[in-house]
């Protein structure tokens, strides 16, 4: 978090910065924006820390939203005038500028950093003393001009923003949920950005001003917002305390307010809760306390809550009791068996996904994830599958799950434990 506002405050100019061989050069030696630029540079899904986001994508997809017949005459303007030809960036954003603050309300240009560097316009709110940015837009005269994508740039400028004091209370309190918009010749692109410990519009930025305004007599000492802002399951608030994995898996240990509980908190695109719920009646997956759609304010991302269980990861050449190893075999044996006989397939049985724990002394397993678990011949693969991981025969990309599958994961587990039998 330091890092990210140390380099907002000593980074060069957007224009500059956002030299694809500049900004590869920075993302290489201090990665503080993670963009998806390279690929190993990428965040959680912005969705799970403000529900802004969310929302947006919900009227964005509303055929049926309200909207007043003068805004249809401003975009139509908007994109009549994106359709034409301009000599230079400066004519383009001057046309297409008019009508998009008659419908977002005005924006203006706004100074930061020691080379007094401004993006082509922002929308902000005042806070007391304190400024908060709901959008940042850049613009290009087409695309290829300007020997910089706006979309770095846009990056850049919400780093530089956020990271000067006139924001700090706010950035202290909140994740400065803002939305960027990167222009080039008729292309429009809609970001949201959140600022981390890592790194339906025109209603989206009213919602933003009316969050930001709410601040001024917050008293929230801020140390989740580096958290998602699903933070409550069935009349149970709960506080986050770590992330579990690396930060592409989102999952994360949380405790629940009034009875100090220890959970886990996931959010993911595809989960089987009813297979999970079988194999949890059978003491073979931590307990299930909720499963939620999250398709008002998550973007379709389901959240899974479960009972923490204090475990280790699953290394079976370091399993040396031959108890322990006969155990663990069985445990994840009898999860197979059971979703089996309902016709469920596991799907991903590698190691990481076989929990660890210890009861009355002896070692026992349970399955975690079940994010690819479904119907045998007729669920399907993810559609991106590791290319570094020898997946059984007839596992591809898309593919059927098949039960056979989860066969060979058993016999690679049963020769890693080096059980005969």
């Amino acid at each position: 978090y330091q890092e990210t506002v140390q380099a907002g405050l000593e980074a060069s100019g957007p224009s500059r910065a956002a030299k694809p061989a500049k900004f590869a050069k920075e993302q290489k030696k201090n990665p503080t924006i993670l963009n998806g630029r390279p690929s190993e540079q990428t965040g959680p899904p912005v969705v799970l820390f403000h529900t802004v986001f969310g929302e947006f994508l919900r009227d964005m997809n509303n055929q049926n939203l309200p909207i007043r017949s003068e805004i249809y005459k401003l975009a139509e303007d908007f994109l009549w005038n994106s359709a034409d030809f301009y000599t230079d960036e400066a004519t383009r954003l001057e046309a297409i500028e008019e009508p998009l603050k008659k419908i977002w309300g005005h924006f203006g240009k706004s100074m930061f950093g020691k080379n007094n560097a401004a993006s082509d316009g922002v929308l902000v709110t005042d806070v007391g003393n304190q400024v908060a940015y709901r959008m940042i837009l850049e613009g290009k005269n087409e695309i290829g001009t300007g020997g910089s994508d706006p979309t770095l740039q846009m990056s850049i400028s919400y780093r530089g923003y956020w990271s000067q004091g006139d924001s700090q209370r706010i950035r202290d309190i909140c994740c400065c949920p803002t939305f960027g918009i990167a222009i080039a010749g008729p292309w429009m692109c809609i970001l949201g950005a959140v600022f981390l410990d890592k790194a339906a519009l025109r209603l989206s930025f009213t919602t933003l001003d009316n969050f930001y305004r709410g601040l001024a007599n917050s008293n929230d000492d801020g140390q989740q917002r580096y958290f998602p802002h699903f933070r409550e399951f069935t009349d149970s608030p709960f506080t986050y305390i770590s992330q579990l994995t690396e930060p592409t898996r989102l999952v994360w240990k949380a405790k629940i307010t009034h009875d100090q509980r220890l959970i886990v908190v996931k959010f993911t695109r595809r989960y089987n809760d009813t297979a999970h719920a079988l194999c949890a009646r059978n003491q073979l997956a931590p307990t299930l306390l909720y499963f939620g759609d999250g398709v008002e304010t998550l973007a379709g991302f389901h959240v899974v809550i479960m009972d923490y269980i204090d475990h280790q990861p699953l290394q079976p050449s370091k399993i040396q009791n031959l108890v322990s190893r006969r155990n663990i075999y069985n445990d994840v044996l009898q999860a197979v068996t059971l979703l089996h006989n309902e016709q469920y397939v596991f799907a991903d049985l590698r190691n990481p996904n076989i929990l660890i724990y210890t009861t009355n002394g002896a070692q026992h397993s349970m399955l975690i994830d079940f994010d690819w678990c479904g119907v045998d011949d007729r669920d399907t693969y993810p559609l991106s599958l590791s290319r570094k991981i020898p997946w059984p025969n007839g596992v591809q990309p898309g593919g059927l799950l098949c039960k056979a599958h989860d066969l060979t994961w058993l016999d690679v587990l049963r020769r890693g434990l080096k059980l005969t039998n």
